[in-house]
C-alpha cells in the first residue's frame, strides 16, 4: 500500500508542476492576445483529449516527463487552425513575447512561495543540529568540533536545523580559505568560534553522505532495543524473533541502545550469529543469519527489523511556525533561499568543484517524491516547492531551447534592433535540445549506477 501511494504522490508532484508551469505560459498567452492551438501535460500518444468552446485542445500525454502549449506561429501554413482568438506570437510585441517565454519559471516561484508559506502556517519542526560523533582527524575535528555542539550559524547564516548545515557546505565546496562558524557547547549557553576549511573536502558524487564525509554525524537519542516491525521476508521473519522483544546482546555483546545494534548488524553481512532477548521476564536465545544488501558502494548486514518509536525531547526540537497572515514573508525569503543555492550549485559545476555524476535524474526525483508523500503533508508539500524552484530556475538559464534562451534571443533583438534570423534561431534551439537530451542521459545513467551500487 505505501509503494502505491508513493507512486501516486510522485505522479501528483510532478503534474502540478508541470501544470503550474504551462499554465503561466497559456494564461500571459491569451492576456497579450496570442492564439493557443494546444495546452498539453506529457508527451507521446495522448490518453486525454479534449477541445474546449475556446477552441484550444487541452491533452494528457503518457509519458508524464513535461508539457508545452502550443500557439500559432508566423510560419504556420494555414491561419485556420482550430485554437483561441488571437495572432501569431511573433507578431507580437517583443515586451509581450518575453512575457509569455518569462511567466512559466515565475509562475513556478509564485507556486513555490505560496507551498512555503503553507507549509510555515501548518508549521515544520527538525532537529536541531547537535554533533552526534566526530571521526578522528577529521576536517571536523580539525575544527574542534566535539560532540554535543550544537552548530547555531555558519558564516553570516543562521542554521537551525542541518538542512541550512549541508545547503552551506554545498556552495562552499572548494574554498581556498577558512570559513567561520558559531557553536553552542555541551552545556553550555554561550556561542563558541569555530573555523572550518574545506579546501581538500572530498566525498562520493553518487552518494554524497555530506556529514560523514567530513567526519560528523547527527545526534539522536537512544533508541530502545525493542523490536516493533518484522519485515516480512527478511532474515528476522525466518527466526523466532517476535514484536515487543527486547534485545539484550549480539553474539555475547551487550546492546545499548538501537543505534548500536544496528552498528553492529552492518559490520557483518551474511554472518551466522545469536541474539539474546528477553520475552515475558524470560531470558531466549535465537540464532538468526544475517542478511546482506548493497549502500553507498558497500555490502552492509541487515535483519529487516525495525524499532518502536521514541517521543523526542523538545529540546532536541526547533520548530518554525506562523500565522497565516505572516507566512508570506517566511516563504519568500525560503523560495530566495533555494534560487540562490541552485544557482550556486550551477556554478559549482561548471567551475568543476562539484561532479557532474551528482547530477539526479528523473528516477531519483521520482524516488525523492515518493519518499516525501510518506512522510507527510509538510514533507510534501514543501518537496513539490523545492523542485518547482529548481524547474524555474533552470527554466531561466539561457539555454536555447529552454524559456531562458528564449528570452535571451529577445534581448539581443532588442539590443540589435531585429530578431535574430530564424535559420540561427534553429540551429541554436537544436543544440540546446541535444545538449540537454545528452544532461538527461547523463543523469538518468547517475541513478542507475546508484541503483546498483
Amino acid at each position: 500500500m505505501s509503494s502505491l501511494i508513493a507512486i501516486i504522490g510522485a505522479i501528483l508532484a510532478f503534474f502540478i508542476i508541470v501544470v503550474v508551469h504551462e499554465y503561466g505560459h497559456f494564461v500571459v498567452a491569451r492576456w497579450v492576445g496570442v492564439k493557443v492551438l494546444r495546452f498539453a501535460i506529457g508527451f507521446g500518444k495522448p490518453i486525454f483529449k479534449h477541445r474546449a468552446k475556446s477552441g484550444v485542445e487541452f491533452v494528457i500525454g503518457w509519458l508524464p516527463l513535461g508539457g508545452y502549449v502550443k500557439m500559432q506561429d508566423a510560419f504556420s501554413q494555414s491561419d485556420n487552425l482550430p485554437g483561441s482568438s488571437g495572432d501569431a506570437f511573433e507578431s507580437k510585441s517583443l515586451w509581450a513575447r518575453m512575457a509569455v517565454v518569462l511567466a512559466g519559471p515565475i509562475t513556478n516561484l509564485i507556486l513555490a512561495t505560496f507551498l512555503f508559506a503553507i507549509v510555515y502556517s501548518i508549521g515544520i519542526t527538525q532537529m536541531k543540529p547537535i554533533i552526534g560523533e566526530v571521526m578522528p582527524h577529521s576536517i571536523a575535528a580539525k575544527a574542534a568540533l566535539k560532540p554535543g555542539d550544537q552548530i547555531i550559524q555558519m558564516g553570516r547564516s543562521k542554521t537551525n536545523d542541518w538542512q541550512r548545515i549541508v545547503m552551506f557546505l554545498i556552495t562552499h565546496i572548494g574554498d581556498q580559505r577558512n570559513l567561520s562558524m558559531m557553536v553552542l557547547p555541551k552545556n553550555s549557553q554561550t556561542p563558541s568560534p569555530r573555523t572550518i576549511n574545506l579546501q581538500h573536502w572530498q566525498f562520493n558524487p553518487l552518494q554524497p553522505d555530506l556529514l560523514s564525509s567530513i567526519g560528523l554525524t547527527t545526534y539522536f537519542p537512544k533508541i530502545p532495543p525493542v523490536v516493533s516491525v518484522i519485515m516480512p521476508d527478511s532474515p528476522a521473519a525466518k527466526t523466532d524473533l517476535r514484536p515487543n522483544d527486547f534485545l539484550l546482546s549480539i553474539n555475547k555483546q551487550l546492546v545499548d541502545s538501537w543505534q548500536g545494534l544496528v552498528a553492529w548488524v552492518e559490520k557483518h553481512p551474511n554472518q551466522s550469529t545469536t541474539l539474546t532477548v528477553r520475552r515475558n521476564g524470560n531470558l531466549k536465545n535465537i540464532p538468526v543469519m544475517i542478511g546482506e544488501k548493497h549502500e553507498a558502494g558497500r555490502v552492509i548486514g541487515f535483519l529487516g527489523i525495525q524499532p518502536k518509536p521514541i517521543k523526542i525531547p523538545d529540546d532536541l526540537k526547533f520548530k518554525q511556525q506562523y500565522p497565516w497572515y505572516l507566512s508570506g514573508e517566511p516563504a519568500l525569503i525560503e523560495t530566495a533561499q533555494w534560487m540562490s543555492f541552485h544557482l550556486i550549485v550551477i556554478k559549482q559545476m561548471l567551475m568543476g568543484r562539484i561532479s557532474l555524476k551528482a547530477l539526479g535524474g528523473p528516477i531519483s526525483v521520482f524516488q525523492t517524491a515518493g519518499s516525501a508523500s510518506l512522510a507527510g503533508l509538510t514533507a510534501y508539500l514543501e518537496f513539490i516547492a523545492i523542485i518547482s524552484v529548481v524547474l524555474g530556475v533552470l527554466n531561466l538559464l539561457p539555454i536555447p531551447a529552454l524559456d531562458g534562451g528564449h528570452f535571451f534571443f529577445f534581448i539581443i533583438e532588442a539590443v540589435i534592433r531585429r530578431p535574430i534570423p530564424t535559420r540561427v534561431q534553429v540551429m541554436l534551439i537544436n543544440m540546446g535540445v541535444i545538449f540537454l537530451v545528452t544532461i538527461m542521459v547523463y543523469a538518468t545513467l547517475n541513478d542507475f549506477t546508484r541503483l546498483l551500487q
